[in-house]
């Protein structure tokens, strides 16, 4: 499809860059312990909870969450960029215009990484086809079996959501802080009289 090669390149990088391990598809069907550890850690307590579903649903619950919560943040986040951009259109000092630009692009950037929380296909789970690049399903590869391929590649997908929802959440809430300082900057700012008054 257009431009998923692309989109798939820079999601492994922001995948790095998010957790601090390197994705599933690139450890050739190998895994290890400490990395096992580090994904438990964080998303073993919503396992917990949901253990009498199976973890195929357990995992599709959670994407359903995260996407309704990725849904209301979205819903918040544009309404902040109208707020910035509206405040823009106001006669008010260089510094208080530079900051609410700073704003609306940093929303803005959040918004991008908010999308991915929506995304739905399935192209780096594993598929059991011979053609599937990131995945061998040839037990003498080391790797695991397929279905513990799919299972940690969920439980892997649950982690990089989880922790790109926290990261975006806490960039909202702190630019959200901001701009309602600015706003109380732009408030006091055009309350005072003018030269020309």
């Amino acid at each position: 499809m257009l431009l998923d090669k692309m989109f798939e390149s820079l999601d492994r990088k922001l995948f790095q860059f998010v957790t601090r391990i390197k994705p599933l598809s690139e450890l050739e069907g190998k895994t290890n312990s400490k990395r096992r550890a580090v994904i438990e850690a964080e998303i073993g307590g919503h396992y917990l909870i949901r253990a009498h579903m199976r973890e195929e649903e357990a995992a599709f619950h959670l994407f359903g969450i995260i996407d309704q919560k990725a849904g209301a943040m979205l819903t918040h986040i544009s309404v902040m960029i109208a707020a910035n951009a509206l405040l823009l259109g106001t006669d008010t000092s260089l510094l208080l215009d530079v900051g609410s630009v700073t704003l609306l692009c940093a929303f803005i950037l959040v918004a991008l990484l908010s999308l991915r929380l929506l995304r739905f296909w399935a192209t780096l789970f594993p598929t059991g086809h011979k053609n599937d690049e990131n995945h061998e399903n040839s037990p003498a590869s080391g790797g695991l079996e397929l279905s513990d391929k799919i299972k940690a590649s969920l439980r892997e997908e649950v982690f990089y959501r989880t922790r790109l929802y926290r990261f975006a959440l806490n960039s909202t809430t702190m630019l959200t802080a901001f701009s309602a300082i600015l706003m109380l900057g732009y408030g006091v700012e055009l309350s005072l009289p003018t030269a020309s008054n």
